[in-house]
């Protein structure tokens, strides 16, 4: 009778595994499908859609942007940002995803029809500009030939102010203490740590660049430290205050990883980096005479994410909550150049400066 009872309780507990096997392999299945790319890409449009009947477009082209990176070939996801492109009016930009999915969806009636009506779009906006210039140059002249008498008095009334101005043109000192500093080497008397050619790779790729941090008319001046190793690779700061260059901070990544946009809310610089299965976005600005930076993205690889899936996917883990800067750190498609130690000598200062972006 006790060899009965006992062969009961151990088919109860068997059976309790059984089921408890069953639902955590139910749970994590559930998990691993609301997480598949194909339904991340669903919740992304239907997401988007719901910001398109708000005219929210600016969030709606966020969501679709995001659809489209992780599927280029969704139909759905560029026929949305087609339609939050020209809710904002930007019909070039509209003409340029379509492109894009055309590329990789191929002919598909929906996208061509798209095209066609942002095709038309673009030559009305066109022939209206034609219009209203030739319209201003009509204005222009019949507004020059009741002015002239006016200009000419306006000429002398220049000259007299211009002999008040002072000589000195405090725009040429941040110049010429910026050349000096390069010409002279002043970076390697300073505290920074700058790779002079002397180890045993025997490389020099110190490279400078100029670029304005903060909108103050005067730029910072980046110096790659030349490290070869990427992740002893560093950018030093200097700022140019009362007739001489000071040290403000440190930037990190290589001078090939620096980009930058139009917005003035963002004067700062958008940095890319990497480790082992993950990259990252920064950005780096200048508050005062120090450098702070703000995280904008992290992306991990997808293979090592969902354990499944081709390397060269990659899954977005952790973004800022400031949509602003997110929404920038795709539109700033400038690079920022640099000339290394080696190019400067015969480019000279004045080629160094044409490079300056801002």
């Amino acid at each position: 009778m006790s060899d009965t009872k006992e062969q009961k309780k151990n088919r109860i507990i068997i059976a309790m595994l059984v089921c408890l096997i069953i639902v955590f392999a139910i749970v994590i299945g559930l998990i691993i499908y609301l997480n598949s790319p194909g339904q991340r890409v669903k919740r992304l449009i239907s997401m988007g859609d719901k910001y398109l009947d708000e005219l929210e477009y600016e969030d709606a082209l966020l969501e679709y942007q995001i659809a489209v990176a992780i599927d280029p070939k969704s139909i759905d996801a560029y026929v949305g940002a087609v339609n939050a492109y020209i809710g904002l009016d930007a019909y070039d930009l509209a003409d340029e995803i379509l492109e894009k999915g055309v590329k990789h969806v191929g002919e598909d009636n929906e996208l061509l029809k798209l095209q066609d009506k942002v095709h038309e779009e673009i030559a009305r906006i066109e022939e209206i500009a034609k219009l209203k210039e030739m319209a201003e140059k009509e204005e222009g002249i019949q507004e020059t030939d009741r002015s002239t008498e006016e200009e000419k008095a306006d000429v002398f009334e220049d000259v007299e102010e211009d002999e008040e101005l002072p000589e000195e043109d405090t725009d040429e000192e941040w110049k010429e203490v910026y050349r000096d500093y390069i010409e002279n080497k002043g970076y390697l008397k300073t505290a920074e740590t700058y790779d002079t050619g002397s180890g045993q790779y025997n490389y020099e790729l110190i490279a400078f660049a100029l670029y304005d941090m903060d909108l103050d008319g005067i730029p910072e001046l980046l110096i790659n430290n030349g490290e070869e190793n990427y992740a002893d690779n560093s950018n030093y700061v200097y700022s140019y205050k009362d007739g001489e260059i000071i040290y403000i901070g440190i930037l990190p990544g290589s001078s090939n990883d620096f980009r930058y946009g139009d917005d003035s809310d963002f004067p700062g610089l958008f940095i890319d980096g990497m480790h082992t299965g993950s990259s990252w976005t920064e950005y780096d600005y200048k508050n005062g005479y120090s450098i702070e930076s703000e995280r904008v993205s992290v992306s991990e690889d997808a293979d090592l994410y969902y354990g499944y899936g081709s390397p060269d996917e990659s899954v977005e883990v952790e973004r800022t909550s400031n949509d602003k800067l997110y929404r920038e750190n795709d539109r700033a498609v400038y690079n920022l150049k640099f000339i290394t130690e080696i190019e400067y000598p015969s480019l000279g200062w004045d080629a160094f400066l044409n490079k300056y972006a801002k």
